[in-house]
This record gives C-alpha cells, sequence and structure tokens, in this order.
C-alpha cells in the first residue's frame, strides 16, 4: 500500500477528511493539493465560495460537477479539484496535523459473485424506493436500465405501484417504446408529448416527469 502526508489546510479539510473514503457519488468530496498541503470541500462548499469554474465543464453540462460519471480522473467543474477515487482511504493525525492518504487495494471477486452481490443492492433499492414513497414512476425506454427494473418490478409483484411513462416525439411521432405488451403485464401508462431533441437525455425525462405529476 503507498502512503502520503499532506498538511492539513484548515478545519473544514480536517473535518472532511479525519477517517473519509468515498463510497457514493451523491454525497462527494473534492480535493486540491497545493505545496503539500490539503484541502477538502463539498460541492455545495465550492458553489458558496463562488470558485471559479473550469472551462471545460461547459462542454459537458450534463455531467455537472464531474467532467465524466464513467471516469472521474478526468477532473470536476473546478480547476485543479479533484474527486478522489473509491481506492483512496483518507485520516488526519492530530498529533502531526496532517491528512494521511492510503490506497486501499480491492478485494477480488469471481463474476457469479459480483452478479450475486449486485442482484442483493439492487433488490435491496428497490425494495427501499417502493416502501418509501407513495407515487412511484418509471421512465421506461425499452433500454438495458429500464428492463432491469422492470423484471424486478414484476418478480416483487408491483405492477399495481408503479405508473411507467410513455413519451411521444412531436416531432417524428415517435413513443420511446412499445407499450402495448407491457399493458398486458399490469403496469398503468401515462403519456406525455414533448419535443424530444436527444432520445438518451435523462435529464430532459426527469424535467418532464416532475413538471407533468
Amino acid at each position: 500500500m503507498k502512503y502520503r502526508e499532506f498538511k492539513c489546510s484548515d478545519n473544514i479539510t480536517k473535518r472532511l477528511l479525519s477517517n473519509f473514503r468515498q463510497k457514493d457519488l451523491d454525497e462527494r468530496i473534492f480535493i486540491k493539493i497545493e505545496n503539500r498541503s490539503i484541502v477538502a470541500r463539498t460541492t455545495e462548499q465550492l458553489i458558496k465560495s463562488h470558485t471559479a469554474l473550469s472551462e471545460k465543464i461547459y462542454y459537458n453540462p450534463t455531467k455537472f460537477p464531474l467532467m465524466s460519471v464513467d471516469d472521474i480522473r478526468l477532473g470536476t467543474a473546478w480547476k485543479d479539484w479533484l474527486c478522489p477515487n473509491f481506492d483512496t482511504q483518507f485520516s488526519y493525525d492530530k498529533n502531526s496535523d496532517k491528512i494521511t492518504v492510503r490506497d486501499v487495494i480491492r478485494k477480488k471477486i469471481s463474476l457469479n459473485e459480483y452478479i450475486e452481490k449486485l442482484q442483493i443492492i439492487l433488490d435491496n433499492n428497490i425494495s427501499k424506493i417502493v416502501n418509501n414513497n407513495k407515487n412511484l414512476f418509471l421512465a421506461y425506454s425499452g433500454g438495458v436500465d429500464s428492463t432491469v427494473i422492470l423484471s424486478y418490478l414484476i418478480k416483487k409483484k408491483l405492477q399495481d405501484k408503479v405508473t411507467l411513462i410513455n413519451f411521444s416525439n412531436l416531432i417524428t411521432g415517435k413513443t420511446t417504446n412499445d407499450f402495448n405488451y407491457v399493458k398486458k403485464l399490469g403496469f398503468k401508462i401515462a403519456n406525455i408529448k414533448k419535443i424530444l431533441l436527444y432520445s438518451d437525455s435523462m435529464e430532459i425525462n426527469h424535467y418532464y416527469i416532475k413538471k407533468f405529476f
């Protein structure tokens, strides 16, 4: 394992990195290293501090605050600020007033074990969403992601609790998917007509779902 030490820049950094490992990209911590000193901030803190944005983010506006959701090594919306990967562990030593950075080696597992763990995660997450929400909607495109979710809903016999969203493109007249067979499975269907600029834009889909309902 590799160990690196950096001077702790302030109390905010001390609190954020006292015992931190990036496990959920919905709760990101960003770091910047200058002259062997490390500083850490949350997304909200960086926005409120009016930290200047990198010009590159304007070419990737739907990925904010990351340049890419697939590769965090490509940087963030703020120049010189990085998002730690899942293999980096931070800890604070009050005696030296330094932040220690340690590379954590991931345990290798077989494909079958990975699939089994992934199924448990999906099952638990879908159950949590269903139990905590009354009005449930699925933007169903027929692609891999929405089909997997649909299969779990059918497995749990939750068809009567979920409404599938059918987007109709006003420009082409085409719908996102053929819903005839889905109706036979017991799902309710909601139709939304809109101008669809690019078919895989989940940002647009989410906007219209919130506006419609």
